[in-house]
């Protein structure tokens, strides 16, 4: 146990050829949020917004580079479904012992490249391209240990080892 207080290093890779996506600066994880729908009726005074269990509002990660180069010029054939394995390092510091740890943190996700932003031409300077892609599966450890696993497709989401839609699966599939 600690308190997180930054990333340290991170180095991300494209899954389906192995290599290295070096050159990006930042990778911007996708947001969960409930699909929810507004619900009113007799017995309320109001209006309240019913999250679905499990069931989440759509997805995007971001990718940041200065250049599109080498390994990232794959993200430009949009609409191909690409997976990234982003390995990073967190730094804790022990209230304890008042060191710094380093903790690894690991996210894998999959779905199709919707855009491409090959950035600006200016001389002596980086270029700001970018790429989004549109989440269809997500798997996050933390430390070692599985923190959340989603995919709509086979109705999976596990958060801190516990399965959300277990009693959904059960209710649905045969």
């Amino acid at each position: 146990m600690g308190i997180a207080t930054k990333n340290n290093v991170f180095k991300l890779y494209n899954s389906d050829t192995q290599n290295a996506l070096d050159g990006v600066v930042t990778v911007t994880l996708p947001s969960f949020e409930l699909a929810s729908d507004a619900f009113k009726g007799a017995g309320l005074a109001g209006e309240i917004n019913v999250p679905a269990p499990g069931v989440m509002n759509a997805m995007t990660a971001e990718i940041s580079c200065p250049k599109i180069y080498s390994e990232i010029k794959k993200f430009l054939e949009l609409g191909g479904t690409k997976t990234l394995d982003l390995r990073n390092e967190i730094v804790v510091q022990n209230p304890d012992t008042h060191s710094q740890e380093k903790k690894p943190d690991r996210w894998v996700i999959k779905g199709p490249v919707s855009a491409a932003n090959p950035g600006s031409v200016e001389q002596a300077a980086a270029g700001d391209a970018g790429f989004t892609m549109q989440v269809y599966y997500v798997h996050h450890w933390l430390d070692g240990e599985e923190v959340l696993e989603w995919d709509p497709f086979k109705y999976i989401y596990k958060v801190n080892g516990i399965d959300m839609l277990a009693e959904t699966r059960q209710n649905l599939l045969v």
